[in-house]
């Protein structure tokens, strides 16, 4: 199941924005896989992301697999699944 975030308030969002300093990912010991190819590389790889963030309107059709591979992961409660709004989505890429 995809959950759907719009408030950039939202705790999820916060922690997200957070991993972009070096400092409080190593606390977390956490980091940001960004980009369908690295993702599509990181799970070929049996990596399981504890959250994934997507916005699928800005999603191309090449990353369906993609999708799918994270959408079985959510409905198997390996990984919690949610969407962006595309400005949402935005102001949480990592630069």
């Amino acid at each position: 199941m995809m959950l759907p975030l719009t408030s950039p308030q939202n705790a999820h969002i916060k922690h997200l924005i957070k991993l972009n300093n070096r400092n409080y990912r190593d606390e977390h010991q956490q980091t940001v896989v960004d980009g369908v190819r690295e993702v599509a590389l990181a799970l070929k790889q049996g990596i399981v992301p504890v959250e994934a963030y997507v916005c699928l309107e800005l999603m191309p059709a090449a990353a369906t697999p993609t999708l799918t591979h994270l959408q079985q992961l959510a409905h198997e409660r390996a990984t919690q699944l949610f969407s962006l709004t595309r400005d949402l989505f935005a102001k949480v890429a990592y630069r």
